[in-house]
């Protein structure tokens, strides 16, 4: 299933339980009213990983829940640290340098491995821009390669 499906069912899902309406979601998340729209209609888009985490700090859940990576879903004591876009780029930062350096492989290993763009992850890591952050996709196929949930990798967890 794609990752805009994913998005787009968990929404609806939770709108429908919590009886929220579209317009008071775009004004208390403060997720732009063109990219709800995009996701609630299905719209290929990619959303960014900020997105993704206001949507989750919203609802207080797992990013890998709105994702739709069931297997990384935490139970519902869990309870989630709310981060800023810039402790998400930090945090994920960090995250890969040790993980590269405990699995003793290169950013383009990494890369390689994940089908990215080769210079995706070196790039990241080593001009680190904490106003920048990796797109969902990356964010997901690093995850999926480490075995992980994305809010440990994020620091939510």
């Amino acid at each position: 299933m794609s990752i805009t499906i994913s998005i787009q069912k968990f929404l609806k899902v939770k709108f429908y339980e919590h009886k929220i309406l579209r317009k008071d979601f775009i004004n208390e998340s403060g997720i732009k009213r063109s990219s709800i729209s995009e996701l609630l209609n299905g719209i290929p888009v990619s959303p960014s990983l900020v997105t993704i985490l206001k949507i989750a700090n919203y609802f207080n859940c797992s990013i890998d829940e709105i994702l739709g990576r069931v297997d990384y879903i935490q139970d519902d004591n869990t309870k989630y640290i709310k981060i800023s876009p810039l402790q998400m780029s930090n945090n994920t930062k960090d995250f890969i340098v040790a993980m590269l350096n405990e699995n003793n492989i290169s950013s383009h290993q990494l890369a390689a491995s994940c089908n990215i763009g080769t210079d995706t992850i070196n790039y990241f890591i080593k001009k680190h821009d904490a106003k920048k952050n990796l797109s969902i996709r990356t964010i997901y196929a690093v995850a999926n390669f480490f075995n992980i949930s994305i809010d440990k990798i994020v620091g939510r967890i």
